[in-house]
């Protein structure tokens, strides 16, 4: 990110299929409003590896807004950003691991203006690897704590 010269920042995990048309639709989302700082969309699950996009179907999961907390919202899988949030508010913490991106998300929503929005059409699939949820399964109960710590510390500031 710190060498990046693009608009828009997103990240890429192994148990995620986007559609071919995801960050371009995110990206129309991010300009057609200047005060949107994230794009998110609706996402399927599957249980099945290896899917290219158009074998992609299974229930449906819809984004809910986000209020600052990523325990009380559903964000989704596909974000796209605006690169000068990070100039807003840092990179990545690095110590949170699995929880990074939910403590970036808290402190753009504390620390900017900036709006979230989700474009209302399912753009991603997630890949539930062996029946599982692997993003949960690698957070202690360590990193939740230094979590709400920080995101009470955001609220607060």
């Amino acid at each position: 990110i710190s060498n990046s010269k693009s608009q828009y920042i997103t990240n890429a995990n192994t148990d995620d299929i986007v559609a071919p048309t995801a960050y371009e639709e995110l990206m129309h989302e991010l300009d057609s409003d200047n005060q949107i700082g994230i794009a998110c969309c609706p996402w399927y699950t599957t249980h099945k590896p290896n899917l290219s996009w158009c074998h992609v179907n299974g229930r449906k999961y819809y984004p809910s807004p986000y209020r600052g907390d990523i325990t009380k919202t559903t964000l989704g899988h596909f974000p796209l950003w605006r690169r000068d949030v990070h100039d807003k508010v840092g990179l990545f913490d690095i110590l949170f691991k699995s929880l990074a991106d939910a403590d970036l998300w808290a402190r753009i929503y504390h620390k900017t203006d900036y709006k979230f929005a989700i474009v209302n059409k399912p753009l991603g699939c997630y890949y539930y690897r062996d029946g599982e949820n692997y993003w949960h399964k690698n957070i202690s109960s360590q990193q939740w704590d230094a979590y709400f710590k920080k995101v009470e510390e955001y609220k607060n500031a």
